[in-house]
């Protein structure tokens, strides 16, 4: 074999592994019945049909939703036409978090659904969503000792 056609095999063999290791960082998780999250580099995708699971529960010692392992690498939520509800705590603490995409099929958002996602900043909530909860998009809560009462911060909401 000539030393051109070596190099050759071993570029294709590099480009091979490269391509297997990228296809491979996907990570899929049951977010529903009929709906999966799909996390693909930064961007988590929520697919399929109907409700997204609202079984999650901090507060209660439950277990937070399955993709919280990797919060720290979410930067994007992009739902897909199909999913019809944000279930409660879906995405919560997700710190890196900058974009989320909600389709028109979406009609309610869950309790503390993108709570203390503090790099968010605002989110166009379209016109189809009739139900959000109190604080579903509260960025940041703090005790004001002062004048004792809670005071908290909320994430911009856009209606479309």
């Amino acid at each position: 074999m000539s030393k051109a056609v070596s190099i050759k095999v071993l570029a294709a063999a590099m480009l091979a592994v490269v391509v297997m290791s990228a296809g491979a960082s996907a990570q899929t998780w049951k977010a529903g019945a009929k709906v999966t999250a799909v996390l693909n580099g930064g961007t988590l995708t929520i697919k399929g049909t109907g409700p997204m699971s609202n079984g999650w529960c901090v507060e209660c010692d439950g277990a937070p939703p399955p993709w919280h392992t990797s919060k720290e690498s979410i930067k994007n939520i992009i739902i897909e036409n199909g999913v019809t509800s944000i279930g409660n705590v879906a995405f919560f603490f997700l710190s890196n978090l900058t974009s989320v995409t909600i389709p028109n099929s979406v009609t309610s958002i869950g309790n503390e659904a993108f709570a203390y996602c503090k790099s968010l900043t605002s989110v166009t909530v379209p016109s189809s969503v009739t139900s959000i909860a109190d604080d579903a998009f509260i960025k940041e809560q703090n005790y004001n000792y002062s004048t004792q009462k809670w005071e908290a911060e909320y994430i911009n909401i856009i209606r479309e």
